[in-house]
């Protein structure tokens, strides 16, 4: 009976005992303040006999993440885009204020905002990778957490079981290693957010510019109606206070160079848009080639078969080249700079003369050189950007001119547009009223010019 009760008593304390056991010597199961994190299922299977297999492992994990930030060449690159870009970003900031002081005007405007573009995109492209680094380092980081919970406990099991000394130094050494990894993590880590920050900066810059950009180009709407200079016929009168027009500053080297320097950035952003132009424009030059050299194997009445435009077309295969490039490539090249898309023009203006010249009838040839001198004209007014009073004179004298030959074309056109297309009074009719509606175009155009509405005659003139 005695024995009996003996035995009831010691399973009752031994009930009693167990959660305490438990409690004392499950570590995982206290409610601290990261219980999850440390009772995980990889620290609770891990027994003092795998420390060693599970130490090579670690070891293997700590020098892939040692060897992916010895990149320190290819990360000090990355750096030095990133803050160049950021002084670029500056500069173009600085430029920018200098820009929106002149004259607000289309071309610069329009130049000023692809150049912002091209940066942002940049930019895009900067913050892509550096995201990419931040997101791998932030994932190497909470590895290294991980691991140093597991083998802190890991340690605190083994010195419980009274493991031998050579297990306890094992552990000990993993855990430097993983504090000398998270040291490396946590510097690199720490260059990769200020990264974050410049590229975050810029990208704001680009959107802060771009909104003023776009209000100055409100504004220049806004002005179009609004007399910029004092009529012409005062020119050398004597004008009272009231009349006179505070003269804008006169563009600069430094507004030139900052054009220069917007399409340089532009043609960096898309160098493989402007590649692959090339590319096109090499294969459409060898297909041009090719093809006149085997039209000149073929016999000759092949040839009279041929349209005669299209035997000019052979005959002048690198003019042709141009164009095609010039007008089936703008895809590859978004948001272009005024300033380059007309440069664009420049090139493909004497292969248009050059294609153009032999197919055009002889009384249409003088009219067509001097429309191309009046592109001209347009192109080199937009790059300097004259003061106000000087643009107003060129603008009368440009448009009157444009309109007198715009209306002599237009009288001109029905007797001489057969050499061009087929005959008939519908082609006929119309050429005629398109030559008169550019006439009357440029017509008000210089009137608007002459009264002093210089932002009116350019938009008006200049789309003419």
């Amino acid at each position: 009976m005695i024995a009996a009760c003996s035995r009831i008593v010691a399973l009752v304390v031994a009930l009693w005992l167990v959660p305490l056991f438990a409690a004392s010597g499950d570590a995982p199961q206290q409610t601290d303040a990261t219980p999850a994190a440390v009772a995980t299922p990889e620290a609770s299977n891990l027994t003092l006999d795998e420390i060693g297999g599970r130490a090579e492992e670690v070891a293997a994990r700590l020098r892939a993440m040692t060897t992916a930030i010895a990149d320190q060449a290819t990360f000090t690159q990355l750096e030095n885009d990133v803050f160049q870009q950021s002084h670029r970003v500056s500069d173009r900031w600085r430029a920018t204020d200098q820009i929106l002081a002149l004259t607000l005007r289309r071309n610069p405007l329009e130049t000023l905002a692809s150049s912002w573009r091209a940066l942002r995109t940049q930019l895009e492209g900067m913050q892509t990778r550096v995201d990419d680094r931040a997101t791998k380092r932030a994932a190497d980081l909470a590895t290294l957490d991980q691991l140093k919970k597991l083998w802190s406990w890991t340690l605190d099991h083994a010195n419980a079981q009274g493991a031998p000394a050579p297990v306890v130094e094992r552990v000990q050494a993993t855990l430097a290693a993983i504090d000398a990894t998270r040291a490396q993590v946590d510097a690199r880590n720490s260059r990769v957010l200020v990264l974050q920050d410049a590229v975050s900066r810029g990208m704001q810059a680009c959107d802060d510019a771009s909104a003023r950009i776009e209000d100055a180009r409100e504004k220049s709407i806004g002005r179009i109606f609004v007399a910029n200079v004092s009529p012409v016929w005062r020119l050398f009168g004597t004008q009272s206070a009231s009349e006179t027009t505070p003269t804008p500053p006169t563009p600069s080297a430094s507004d030139f160079a900052a054009v220069a320097d917007g399409i340089r950035i532009y043609a960096y952003t898309y160098r493989r848009g402007f590649a692959i132009t090339l590319a096109i424009a090499a294969l459409i030059l060898w297909s041009l080639y090719r093809t006149r050299r085997a039209q000149a194997r073929a016999p000759v009445s092949s040839h009279a078969a041929l349209p005669e435009f299209v035997r000019h077309v052979l005959r002048t295969p690198i003019a042709t080249a141009i164009l095609l490039t010039v007008f089936l490539t703008p895809p590859l090249r978004p948001g272009q700079p005024a300033a380059l898309q007309q440069l664009l023009y420049l090139i493909a203006l004497p292969a248009s003369l050059i294609l153009l010249r032999p197919v055009l009838d002889s009384r249409l040839v003088p009219a067509f050189f001097v429309v191309a001198a009046f592109f001209l004209v347009e192109v080199a007014r937009g790059i300097l950007q004259p003061g106000p009073r000087v643009e107003q004179i060129v603008l009368i004298l440009e448009m009157v001119a444009a309109t007198r030959v715009l209306f002599w074309i237009a009288e001109l056109l029905p007797n001489a547009i057969g050499a061009l297309v087929e005959s008939s009074p519908w082609i006929r009719s119309t050429g005629r009223w398109v030559a008169r509606a550019g006439g009357f175009a440029t017509a008000v155009s210089a009137l608007a010019a002459a009264l002093g509405y210089v932002e009116l005659a350019d938009f008006v003139g200049g789309g003419a």
